[in-house]
């Protein structure tokens, strides 16, 4: 079977080391040979789209989640103006696109629910991975700190944890990517003391940094499935998330929640957390429990399953 992958990483596209022999992947692009198209990315399904409607292909297309601010997402663009007219009319363009995919996969149930109830799209559920090595815990040297990472973006609301960790003297780590600068810039001039920003660092940083951290905050209040916090467990260092259905949907009562935007509860559970090492230990035990089907060897056979249906 030959495979046009449309992903958006490098990471995204770990689990085909794993694939059986008769797979043949290509990348980013697409031809008359090929049997199926995947899309790894909704920010990539324009250009696995067009190639559905040139080859005539099925294509398949992995959700993460609609953003929170999806009603004010751009209509069709312009590089897909030849579609006929009415195609895209009052639906953002890759909402009608999805609905246009042969199978769409989503990375959560609460992304399953958002797609089902807001625009009837059905899809298949599959939980995604982490290559992140599971560390040894007797061989970490934690400090007394509380890290964060993610987008800098404002929906991931770096200021409460700038807040809740100033107010109780605690370092706080802020690690992010894609930075938006606006935000970025409210976010260092918020930060008055014991803060530390890193931007873009590497995967052994980023390890290093996850693994000496008393506890990894996620104060976002969106998310399609969350990596951060399953980064962290893998690296010893207990979680505090937001309390939002995926993050409730993953995690059960393994983990520890806020109450959202609440600096104070934040503050209450973080004092709870950094003073109590029995409980620590307890929810990175019971975390790691359920973080360990995912791993792209086995995101691999799964989806592997889904494809051959």
């Amino acid at each position: 079977m030959k495979i046009a992958y449309y992903f958006y990483n490098e990471y995204s596209r770990k689990f085909c080391d794993f694939l059986p022999d008769s797979i043949e992947i290509v990348y980013n692009s697409c031809d008359a040979d090929v049997d199926l198209i995947y899309c790894g990315t909704i920010s990539r399904l324009r250009d696995a789209f067009i190639a559905k409607l040139k080859y005539k292909k099925p294509l398949i297309c992995w959700v993460w989640d609609i953003p929170y601010n999806w009603k004010e997402w751009p209509l069709v663009p312009e590089e897909m103006n030849f579609l006929p007219v009415g195609f895209f009319v009052n639906i953002p363009g890759n909402i009608e696109m999805l609905r246009q995919c042969d199978l769409v996969i989503s990375a959560s149930k609460t992304t399953q629910k958002v797609l089902q109830e807001k625009f009837n799209i059905k899809s298949e559920q599959l939980y995604f991975y982490t290559d992140f090595p599971i560390v040894d815990l007797n061989t970490i040297k934690k400090t007394k700190s509380i890290i964060q990472v993610s987008r800098f973006a404002s929906h991931k609301r770096f200021e409460i944890s700038i807040d809740a960790a100033q107010n109780i003297g605690t370092p706080l780590i802020c690690a992010g990517r894609n930075k938006n600068d606006q935000y970025f810039e409210k976010l260092q001039a918020h930060a008055k003391r014991n803060v530390t920003f890193l931007h873009n660092i590497d995967q052994q940083r980023l390890i290093k940094e996850l693994s000496k951290a008393t506890v990894l905050v996620s104060p976002s209040i969106f998310e399609g499935w969350g990596l951060s916090p399953i980064e962290a467990v893998a690296c010893g260092t207990p979680i505090i998330v937001n309390d939002i259905p995926v993050f409730r949907e993953v995690y059960g009562d393994a983990a520890i929640y806020h109450k959202q935007d609440d600096v104070k509860d934040l503050q209450q559970k973080l004092t709870m957390v950094l003073n109590d090492t029995q409980l620590q230990k307890k929810i990175v035990k019971d975390c790691r429990k359920i973080i360990a089907p995912f791993t792209p060897k086995l995101f691999a056979k799964r989806w592997m399953k889904l494809i051959d249906g």
